[in-house]
């Protein structure tokens, strides 16, 4: 058994488009200029989806996730929304607690505002085309025999004193 991430974008017609699981880890991460021209402005619906394998086919879902992403003018991820939600998510890792008769909201508040600006809830037509997509099997996609490329000689690095 294996596991698989697969990541989707839910359009406003509720039709799902499968999106590079590279690509959308590239999104966040600061060190890349990624960017998504025809996400420049919007507030995508994305879904992330992991799925059970066994002998490389999907048989069951175990978790779905739904976030919300904006993007800058410019199609990247808009930092400021990002670390809001990312600070958010931390703040609920400190669950609710009682001391001394007094309730600790704070946890409750964040949970709130996660859930209304970072989180989205899918409609019955959005879930049925994410589950069907999630649990297709994957593509077949015929190998490309390796070859060689004629013309160059392969070099060999060879250390002075060691032949």
């Amino acid at each position: 058994m294996g596991s698989s991430v697969r990541v989707f974008v839910v359009h406003d017609d509720d039709t799902v488009e499968r999106f590079p699981r590279s690509q959308y880890e590239r999104l966040s991460d600061r060190s890349q200029g990624v960017r998504v021209e025809r996400f420049a402005g919007a507030r995508v619906r994305f879904a992330i989806v992991f799925v059970e394998l066994a002998q490389r086919q999907p048989v069951s879902i175990q978790h779905m996730s739904f976030d919300l992403v904006q993007f800058d003018a410019e199609g990247r991820l808009d930092r400021e929304a990002h670390d809001r939600a990312l600070a958010l998510a931390i703040s609920l890792l400190n669950r609710e607690q009682e001391r001394d008769g007094l309730i600790d909201a704070s946890a409750r508040f964040a949970r709130r505002e996660l859930d209304n600006n970072h989180r989205w809830s899918p409609s019955d037509a959005a879930l049925r085309a994410l589950v069907d997509a999630a649990m297709a099997p994957p593509r077949s996609r015929p190998r490309k025999p390796k070859t060689r490329k004629r013309g160059r000689p392969r070099l060999r690095l060879v250390e002075p004193g060691s032949q």
